[in-house]
């Protein structure tokens, strides 16, 4: 009994202590240069902190991002007339964010 109590302890600091060393650090989000300037992100981010990545929405237009080359899903329910957003969980790095622009021909209707 006194064994298991002393083995709880230890994994429980252990815990503490990988969760206060994630947290510790502050993360940069490295836009494109292109985007740079359109992008809205925070000067830094801690290990497992939600990263939203804004961008104007434009019509008959859409983006592909990717952070460290990994593509990131459109976050539909924030994303609105006003605003496309991403979301992406920062990892214990600094991230390279790419983000792709895509138009569309919408054509025209048959008569």
């Amino acid at each position: 009994m006194k064994k298991a109590a002393v083995v709880s302890i230890i994994l429980s600091l252990i815990l503490c202590l990988f969760i206060s060393g994630c947290q510790s650090n502050l993360y940069r989000v490295n836009v494109d240069a292109e985007h740079a300037s359109r992008c809205k992100i925070e000067s830094g981010y801690k290990c497992s902190d939600e990263v939203t990545i804004q961008l104007e929405t434009i019509t008959e237009h859409y983006y592909k991002v990717f952070a460290d080359g990994v593509e990131v899903l459109q976050d539909d329910e924030k994303t609105n007339m006003e605003y496309t957003y991403f979301t992406f969980i920062m990892p214990d790095h600094d991230v390279d964010l790419i983000i792709e622009d895509y138009y569309v021909d919408i054509p025209l209707p048959l008569h």
